[in-house]
């Protein structure tokens, strides 16, 4: 079973548990941190793509967020952020447990959030369809967690449909935040 420690707000300290995925490299306490303190979730809506742990949520939560939707399509993960919104008492979210692709796609134009935060697998390739699809769910800020080194054409794709975006270095990964306007 894997842990994660929620880092700040309401339940800093408390401990999100997660089974051990082959496939699952939660967001970093560090990396975690430098995002919430680039942006204000108070009272905000969220949507998590990819959501795998939930520990972007989760911390967004404890940071004063409104409401979370979390889409995860494996079902033991899906599971486990529930059981962790339960521990804490949280009762303010969504657990989709549905690809993502297919969960834009049948909602497309009919939800949006203020910040939309995607961490999907460092191999995969988005389809020709997902900027657009995303940008119809967003707000005020997208948020994407890529590998570095890898990010270039992901960035090309972002910058099409995301004019004003701020990219940022982290260890292994390039966190891209993307919004609509200045």
């Amino acid at each position: 079973m894997g842990e994660i420690r929620i880092t700040g707000g309401e339940f800093r300290g408390r401990i999100i548990r997660f089974p051990d995925e082959i496939s699952l490299r939660p967001l970093t306490s560090f990396i975690r941190k430098a995002v919430f303190d680039s942006i204000d979730v108070e009272g905000v809506e969220i949507l998590d793509l990819f959501a795998g742990s939930g520990s972007f949520g989760i911390e967004a939560l404890s940071r004063g967020a409104k409401r979370v939707v979390f889409v995860e399509k494996s079902k033991k993960l899906s599971d486990a952020i529930l059981k962790n919104l339960h521990a804490l008492g949280i009762k303010s979210c969504k657990v989709v447990n549905q690809d993502v692709m297919s969960f834009l796609k049948s909602r497309s134009g009919r939800e949006k959030y203020d910040i939309v935060f995607c961490d999907p697998p460092f191999s995969m390739n988005f389809d020709k369809d997902f900027f657009p699809l995303v940008k119809n769910f967003t707000r005020k800020y997208f948020i994407l967690r890529r590998q570095k080194g890898k990010e270039i054409g992901d960035e090309k794709m972002l910058s099409e449909f995301f004019p004003y975006y701020k990219k940022r270095i982290y260890s292994d990964s390039v966190v891209f935040f993307a919004f609509e306007r200045e």
